[in-house]
């Protein structure tokens, strides 16, 4: 049985108790609190599945509850969680509030989960109430209560072409001739009273068909079998309408024009998807193609001729689906995409002359924020090497800081030294070790330069040719003088 609407209502379970408790134990005085938490409730979920297509699961059963929390027990050991409860719902289902009547959700996806009631809070034990003041508290919190919502279930078949037309027009005979569906057929109308699908494979390209019941006049005001199915062919890319040319061309232009008026009036903008009509059961006239051509020139469309007993115009049919659209979307829409993301952006975005498509927002956008967050990253990382620089700077003076001074320029001792501010007594203080690496490195310059002299003289000086007194060479480091102050150089 095919069930595309219910109402149910879910509860999650409710949050368990905090416990109070002290710690007694032996050789142990004055334990403390050790009362743990509760457990929180269960919640309910709702999941489509692609193993079901009907509500008929739901329709016998109308209260759903999570499980409760357990309360906490002593040792600070938390209670137990309530088992959540999970509901499988056909893919396409419309999740809504039964009393505000808004969408919560619309499972369109396969596998989607929704939470839609969260189970209760566990309480606190005694041990979250320990303070310096009260070390021995005596409270703690109950559990929140679980959720209670009333929902309604609408079910929208998920589907690429949507079959429409007045009754007895042919639509489950083209169905079952294009698919592996077996729809009721039959010569009374009203033979299809409920929705079916059926799955069609041209040139390793599958589509999704529906089949729904005919519409007549005033079916928006519930004549005949009423207007709510037509909300199953709302999710469809493209509307195939049927219609009967065994009465003539007038009949047909009337029969056109009844189910275009319905399908305005049903208040789900069916009126703005892209329709294909086909003129059926063809064999049934003498000259199909005058008729074709009359309700060509009332509705303004071309007209497919489509016989689905002898298969006249199905491959017609067919192919002008997968030109709508649809093969499009789901085959070439994807690669093309990422093409676009990968090729660069045009200037224009107007069509060129040449009949050739400019830049759209499917590759625009993306490069946009590609460009967007690189800039943003390196002003990041910009900021980061900056401030970096900055703390090494106010942590230690430089290299030219050191000595006294700065590349740019030097002031005298109290003054600012580079960046940094310092007192007379720091300034003082660099000075000092400045010049005293500069007495070490003349001293040690004075050092080699008399061990240069020294090997010269021995080397024009035989050993026995030299007097007692002979001359030695100068004290190394002697004569040199070390600046003791003045400005630095």
């Amino acid at each position: 049985m095919f069930i595309d609407e219910t109402e149910i209502t879910v509860s999650s379970g409710r949050g368990g108790d905090g416990l109070v408790s002290f710690r007694r134990e032996k050789f142990v005085p004055r334990g403390g609190p050790d009362g743990g938490d509760g457990g929180n409730g269960g919640d309910i979920v709702l999941r489509s599945s692609v193993h079901l297509n009907t509500l008929a699961g739901l329709q016998h059963r109308r209260h759903y509850r999570g499980g409760n929390g357990q309360p906490g027990g002593a040792n600070n050991r938390t209670g137990r969680n309530g088992e959540s409860l999970l509901i499988e719902v056909p893919v396409g289902t419309l999740v809504r509030d039964r009393e505000r009547g808004h969408v919560l959700r619309d499972l369109s996806k396969p596998g989607v989960e929704f939470v839609v009631v969260s189970g209760g809070r566990g309480g606190k034990g005694n041990k979250h109430f320990a303070h310096s003041t009260n070390q021995t508290p005596r409270r703690s919190t109950q559990g929140q209560p679980g959720q209670v919502r009333e929902l309604r279930l609408e079910l929208r078949l998920v589907a690429d072409v949507g079959l429409v037309g007045l009754p007895n027009a042919g639509k489950s005979t083209f169905l079952s001739r294009v698919s592996a569906a077996r729809p009721k057929v039959a010569d009374y109308p009203f033979t299809t009273l409920q929705p079916l699908l059926g799955i069609v494979h041209r040139d390793h390209f599958g589509m999704v068909i529906a089949d729904l019941p005919g519409l007549i006049e005033g079916a928006h005001q519930g004549a005949g079998l009423g207007d709510r199915f037509l909300r199953h062919v709302a999710r469809t890319r493209v509307l195939l309408q049927l219609v009967d040319a065994s009465e003539g061309a007038e009949a047909a232009i009337a029969a056109y024009h009844t189910v275009r008026s319905e399908l305005a009036l049903s208040g789900l903008a069916l009126e703005d998807k892209p329709v294909i009509v086909a003129l059926s059961r063809a064999d049934t006239v003498e000259d199909p193609a005058a008729v074709a051509r009359t309700l060509e020139r009332a509705c303004g469309m071309p007209i497919c001729v489509l016989s689905a007993h002898t298969g006249l115009g199905v491959a017609e049919v067919l192919g002008r689906l997968a030109r709508g659209g649809i093969r499009d979307r789901r085959r070439a829409g994807a690669g093309r995409c990422a093409a676009r993301r990968r090729s660069p952006p045009r200037q224009d975005d107007a069509p060129a002359s040449d009949g050739s498509r400019g830049s759209t927002a499917c590759e625009a956008a993306p490069l946009e924020q590609a460009d967007r967050r690189a800039r943003h990253e390196g002003e990041r990382r910009a900021g980061q090497q900056r401030e970096s620089r900055e703390a090494r700077s106010d942590r230690e003076p430089g290299p030219d800081e050191r000595c006294g001074g700065t590349r740019h320029g030097r002031e005298e001792a109290g003054g600012t030294i580079g960046r940094r501010s310092h007192t007379r007594s720091e300034a003082e203080g660099i000075q000092g070790r400045r010049r005293g690496r500069l007495a070490g490195w003349a001293i040690q310059e004075a050092r080699q330069a008399g061990c240069e002299q020294r090997h010269s003289q021995d080397d024009e000086t035989p050993d026995d040719a030299t007097g007692k007194s002979g001359d030695r060479p100068a004290r190394q480091g002697a004569g040199i003088q070390v600046p003791t102050q003045g400005p630095l150089d």
